[in-house]
């Protein structure tokens, strides 16, 4: 009987180990997983600038900006903070984020395109082929096409 209470005395323990671990576990990718939502977030937070750069451009040119100078925003590797590596401005108004391992996936890109509907008040579409949990915290579509 001292034996049997031995084991179960261990069995528990071990259970118990096993439990806490998986805790942990799941504990520390809920909290990568949020590391890596704020880092995409604070990345769409720094291009809200640039697109209003470009919406002006397209105001006063009737025509969008192929360049980060044309749009009057810092050349592109500027914008390296924290997950972020560079925020490009591309023929016909497109904003590139492109983001370093930080953010889940290093040379994760996330591309905003200026679709100027007024009617709806939609200013631009967001598409990306690197985070498809983006969903989650924006209005941005996971494809592969661009």
């Amino acid at each position: 009987m001292a034996q049997s209470k031995g084991t179960m005395i261990i069995a528990a323990l071990v259970l118990a180990v096993a439990v806490g671990s998986l805790g942990f576990w799941f504990y520390q990718k809920q909290k990568a997983e949020t590391a890596r939502t704020a880092a995409i977030t604070d990345g769409l937070s720094l291009a809200n600038d640039a697109q209003s750069k470009i919406l002006k451009y397209y105001f006063d040119h009737n025509e969008f900006p192929s360049t980060n100078a044309e749009a009057g925003i810092p050349r592109p590797e500027s914008f390296q903070i924290k997950a972020l590596k560079s925020i490009t401005v591309k023929k016909g108004g497109q904003l590139w984020l492109h983001f370093n391992d930080k953010s889940g996936v290093d040379n994760g890109t996330v591309v905003l395109i200026p679709v100027m509907d007024i009617n709806s008040g939609k200013l631009w579409d967001c598409k990306t082929n690197s985070f498809p949990e983006i969903k989650k915290c924006c209005d941005c579509e996971f494809t592969d096409k661009f």
